[in-house]
Order: C-alpha cells, then sequence, then structure tokens
C-alpha cells in the first residue's frame, strides 16, 4: 500500500525518507511496549493523515518542519486520544514526544 503512493498520490522528491518515517511511527505505535506503544496495528495512521504534508510545504519536499507541524496539528491530537487508553496523564507527553521523534527523527538525522 504504501508503495501506491509514491507512484499516485504523493509527488514529493524525498518520497523514500517521508514513507520510511511513517512506517516508523507506524512500527512504533503498533510494536509491544518494550519497543512501542503497544496499541497494536488497527491504531496505526492512514494514508489520509499522511497526505496532508502538502498543506504544510509549498516545496515538492517534505520538510522537517512540514513533518512537525503534520505531526503537531494531526497526529499529535489523534494518538494522544489513543494513548489515554493505555497511559497515565503523567506518561502521555513522553510517549508522544517519542512518537514525533520515530516521525521526523531520520529526516533530522539526515539534515534534510
Amino acid at each position: 500500500m504504501i508503495k501506491m503512493w509514491s507512484k499516485v498520490y504523493l509527488v514529493i522528491s524525498n518520497i523514500d525518507e517521508y514513507l520510511k518515517n511513517i512506517d516508523s511511527l507506524n512500527k512504533f505505535i503498533s510494536t509491544s511496549t518494550k519497543e512501542g506503544l503497544g496499541l497494536g496495528k488497527q491504531y496505526e495512521f492512514g494514508h489520509s493523515f499522511f497526505l496532508k504534508i502538502s498543506d504544510f510545504t509549498n516545496q515538492q519536499k517534505a520538510t522537517i518542519t512540514a513533518m512537525e507541524r503534520l505531526f503537531d496539528a494531526h497526529l499529535n491530537p489523534t494518538l494522544k486520544e489513543y494513548l489515554r487508553t493505555v497511559y497515565s496523564d503523567n506518561e502521555i507527553e513522553d510517549k508522544l514526544t517519542e512518537a514525533k521523534k520515530k516521525f521526523v527523527g531520520k529526516l533530522k538525522e539526515n539534515g534534510q
């Protein structure tokens, strides 16, 4: 399914890196609590969230700033609601920070 996005929906120059970050975030969401949030595959974000990257950039590139803004505006509020079913209020902000790093982190490491 992710491969279809790069051919049909998104026209951004760094699509491969963007898709890796999407995959990293979704794996973090679904993986057991030792390595991730342990919410399960049913809580992974779908394509409609990630297509909104175009709302945050005027370039044909998923920039760090655009991805941070996408996370803050769309992914964070939804994920926060998911986390309330499993984690205490004290843990939620740390988990959200970790999730944001999973989503944006690889681009930051590569200096994009």
